[in-house]
């Protein structure tokens, strides 16, 4: 994965990047001075049988909570 566009918007924020690995490669640092933030890029799928990685998930996994997540729930 390309993590030039993660590390290029952490600059633009005054920030500095480090590059770290999990099952894929994903920019930490801190942005402001004690917020950290993780940019972790993904594939945008459809399906979970186009799953390229692991945090690919969390597209399917945000649509799945968005259209089941009762208001009463999201208080």
């Amino acid at each position: 994965m390309d993590l030039k566009l993660d590390i290029k918007t952490i600059e633009k924020m005054d920030g500095s990047a480090e590059e770290r690995y999990a099952s894929h490669p994903y920019v930490n640092r801190d942005i402001f001075k004690d917020i950290y933030v993780d940019f972790v890029p993904c594939y945008d799928i459809q399906s979970y049988e186009e799953l390229k990685s692991a945090v690919d998930r969390t597209l399917l996994h945000t649509e799945y909570v968005k259209a089941n997540l009762k208001l009463e729930q999201g208080k």
